[in-house]
């Protein structure tokens, strides 16, 4: 696949640099995130329960944040879509998403 992708840059004039491969448990959590990217997930007024507790508590686990806005299996897609979207944001490199995992909000994101 890459050797393809450098021979159509060169094709173009374009130059082709393959830098390297995200580390084993960040390209898991992304991967597993990525299945939460489309909207269709996303339940507005869970987002913004959601993104308010995180903002009034500054850190809390992905377990303590839903079951507090609802029904877990009902939550988690909202969450795991807000956490894609960078709206909050969690420590993705050193250990798989679990319930464990803490959330803030993304103080950067959408200024």
């Amino acid at each position: 696949m890459f050797g393809e992708t450098a021979r159509v840059c060169e094709q173009v004039g374009w130059s082709y640099r393959r830098v390297g491969e995200l580390p084993p448990v960040r390209l898991s959590n992304l991967r597993w995130l990525a299945g939460y990217r489309h909207r269709r997930v996303f339940d507005v007024d869970v987002g913004r329960e959601l993104v308010t507790l995180v903002r009034g508590q500054g850190q809390v686990s992905i377990g303590e944040v839903a079951s507090r806005v609802g029904h877990p299996v009902a939550v988690l897609p909202s969450l795991f879509h807000l956490l894609w979207t960078h709206a909050l944001q969690t420590q993705l490199d050193e250990l798989l998403l679990s319930t464990e995992s803490m959330v803030t909000e993304n103080l950067c994101h959408g200024r």
